[in-house]
This record gives C-alpha cells, sequence and structure tokens, in this order.
C-alpha cells in the first residue's frame, strides 16, 4: 500500500503524521513522535546529523502498517522563507483558448524573472488572474485571449536549502515531497473544521510558544505568537514539587490529564536518589489551572483584535490530553471546535497541504478552497 510522511521538528523532538494513500486521496493513520530536538534551528544540520534516525522511525511504521511511503514532506519554520508579489504579463503565441499549460508555462515564467538565480520557489499562488480587462480569481480556463496577466505570491527558499535537504533524503532512499511553510501547515491541520461564513482562529499550543492564526471568509486577519506554551507548565510542575524537568516532564506525559475526580491516589516517583510522593488531582489541579490562565490571556487579547464572536480549533500538545476541550468549556466564555483528529503538531497540516497543494490548483471548484485563496490575496 502507498503512503505519505510529513515531519515536523520542534526544539524538542519530532514529529511524524503517516497517511495511507489510495485513488488520489488520502487517509490519516497516526501521529507519533521521537525524542529528536531540532533546538539550534538549523534545519540542514538537524538533517544531517538525525536523518538515520528519522527514517529509521519510518521504515519501523512502514513496516507495522505494511505501507510503502512514496513522499516525505517537511514542516519549514517562517523564518527560512521568503515572501515575494509579483505580476507580469504573459503573451500567448497566438489568440487562443487558455489551457492548464499555459498556465503552467505563464507561473513559471513569473518565477524566473522575479526571484533571485539563487532562489528556489516552493509555493507559486496566483492571487488572480486578468485577460482582456476581466479580473478572475480562479485560472480562465478556455477564455480565448492573446496574453494572460498573473499576480502570484511566491514563497521561495534559497536553493542550496532545497537541494542539501533533497540530496540528504536522496541518500537515504528517501523521495523529498518538498517543503511546506509552518504557517500553511497551521491552518490546514484542523482545515476540516474551516468555517467560511464565520471568523476562526487556529491555536497552536507548542513546546515553548503558541501560534495563533486567526481568519474569516476572504480575509486573513492575523498571525502571532505569545510566550506560552508546554514548556511553562512543565516549569510550573517542577517548581510545585520541587522536581527536575526531566521528571516534571515525564508526569504531565504519562499521568497529565484534564479529568475531573475525587481521587486522591498518590503515586511514589524518583527524582536523582530521592523518592517523593505526589497526588494526582493536584498534579492534575496545576496544569489546568496554568493551562487556563495562560490560554486566557491569549483569547483575551485576540478578542481585543477583533470585533465580533469568533470559533477557535486548538492544535497542539496540551490539547491533545483527555478533557482538555471539556476543561476549556468551563473555564472560558468561548466557543471551541475540536479538530478530528486531534494532534500534537502541525505535521498533518503539513501532510495534507503537501500532496494536496489547495493554493495552488488551477481551479477551485470548492467555495471553502476559494476563500482560502481569497484569504491570502487579502492578507498580501
Amino acid at each position: 500500500m502507498k503512503g505519505l510522511c510529513a515531519i515536523d521538528a520542534a526544539k524538542d523532538k519530532t514529529f511524524f503524521s503517516l497517511a495511507s494513500l489510495r485513488n488520489k486521496s488520502i487517509n490519516f493513520i497516526e501521529e507519533s513522535s521521537v525524542d529528536i530536538a531540532a533546538a539550534n534551528g538549523d534545519i540542514i544540520e538537524f538533517f544531517r546529523e538525525n536523518f538515520e534516525a528519522i527514517n529509521e522511525r519510518i521504515r519501523e511504521r512502514e513496516n507495522a502498517y505494511s505501507l510503502k511511503v512514496r513522499n516525505t514532506f517537511v514542516n519549514l519554520p517562517d523564518v527560512f522563507v521568503q515572501r515575494k508579489t509579483a505580476e507580469e504579463v504573459f503573451p500567448l503565441r497566438v489568440r487562443k483558448k487558455i489551457t492548464t499549460k499555459d498556465i503552467t508555462m505563464a507561473k513559471k515564467h513569473l518565477e524566473e524573472i522575479s526571484l533571485d538565480w539563487n532562489d528556489h520557489c516552493i509555493n507559486n499562488i496566483v492571487l488572480d488572474y486578468n485577460v482582456d480587462g476581466q479580473d478572475y480569481d480562479c485560472a480562465p480556463l478556455g477564455i480565448e485571449a492573446k496574453k494572460i496577466k498573473i499576480r502570484s505570491l511566491l514563497i521561495s527558499v534559497k536553493d542550496k536549502l532545497y537541494k542539501d535537504t533533497e540530496n540528504i533524503f536522496s541518500d537515504s532512499g528517501r523521495a523529498f515531497g518538498g517543503f511546506v511553510v509552518s504557517s500553511i501547515s497551521t491552518l490546514f491541520t484542523p482545515f476540516s473544521n474551516i468555517d467560511g461564513k464565520r471568523l476562526i482562529v487556529v491555536v497552536d499550543i507548542g513546546y515553548d510558544k503558541t501560534r495563533v492564526i486567526a481568519y474569516k471568509d476572504k480575509v486573513f486577519i492575523f498571525d502571532s505568537m505569545y510566550e506560552f506554551g508546554l514548556k511553562e507548565v512543565i516549569g510550573k510542575i517542577q517548581d510545585k514539587f520541587g522536581i527536575s524537568a526531566g521528571l516534571a516532564e515525564e508526569l504531565f506525559n504519562n499521568y497529565g490529564s484534564f479529568k475531573q475526580s475525587d481521587n486522591f491516589k498518590e503515586i511514589s516517583v524518583r527524582d536523582n536518589d530521592r523518592y517523593i510522593n505526589l497526588n494526582i488531582k493536584t498534579l492534575n489541579s496545576l496544569i489546568a489551572s496554568n493551562t487556563t490562565d495562560g490560554i486566557k490571556k491569549i483569547v483575551d487579547d485576540i478578542g481585543k483584535k477583533i470585533d465580533e464572536d469568533f470559533v477557535v480549533s486548538f492544535i497542539g500538545r496540551l490539547s491533545v490530553k483527555a478533557n482538555f476541550y471539556d476543561h476549556l468549556k468551563e473555564s472560558l466564555n468561548q466557543e471551541t471546535s475540536p479538530p478530528s483528529p486531534k494532534v500534537s503538531s502541525v505535521s498533518l497540516g503539513c501532510l495534507r497541504y503537501g500532496f494536496f497543494n489547495y493554493f495552488e490548483r488551477y481551479s477551485y471548484k470548492s467555495s471553502i478552497l476559494g476563500n482560502i485563496i481569497k484569504i491570502y490575496k487579502e492578507y498580501f
């Protein structure tokens, strides 16, 4: 069975999303992780040092599901990309009906004249077309014309970064599917919950920061980072019980949840050369209160920037814990929309976009996809 994989390298661990591929559709299988950190932010150094272990994990999951991964996509932090809006008129040889080949050539021509020689275009998102003075949001296929004017958002990386990554994959027998910029990965992780008629907010709770992307039909509202994440919650556990950071993270991973219980069960844990008795209810109350405080500040700030009701979809480390959304309903006066499936990273969004390339299709039959194209048109 054919499959796809996406990698999201975070500062403390690396996440993988895996899906099977059949008849040009994907079926999400699982998200998993390994304790391989991309702490210094150098993605080439990260892959050079860790690709053997990463490849071994992919092989392990392939064997577990009798799967052969055809392409592997990589979530790329926004700091590595350059964005440029460019437009150009592309002449046709004769007046004729516009075809997909004409659009492809026009886009390629725009890249060649707009980007530097050492840039590699990873996204050419056409914001609008113009034929004989008429504007089109979608490709004007079948329209007779002598020339086409296109305006695109070009997202590029340095050619060396792309080729070095491609070579690392190739040397290990893997097909590199390409980069997906993190902002797009984030947007498409809970994509099935997008309602084009209402303002939606995607909140990605990461290890050390939380990213918020807000958008509504045709309008990209904002993309902001907040100083809150799993690391802060683990730090509160560490301080409360006077234990090491490693043990605090282990307690969060193994016992942490948002379940309400009268259970005063204690566990005995070893921290270096001593044993400590910890109450599970106290642990989870601490997690819940600090999570509420951190999220409430973010939601309040969003409310100050947006003068209307909105729905929040949370992804990330804390959001996958049991009863997370039930807890939010009780602690926040805010409508939420749980994504399906619930995931800890943006690797799922990376996989979805990497395969479908929603923004770069020639025609957009879905009104939602058409609206998302307009989001980028408005934002950039």
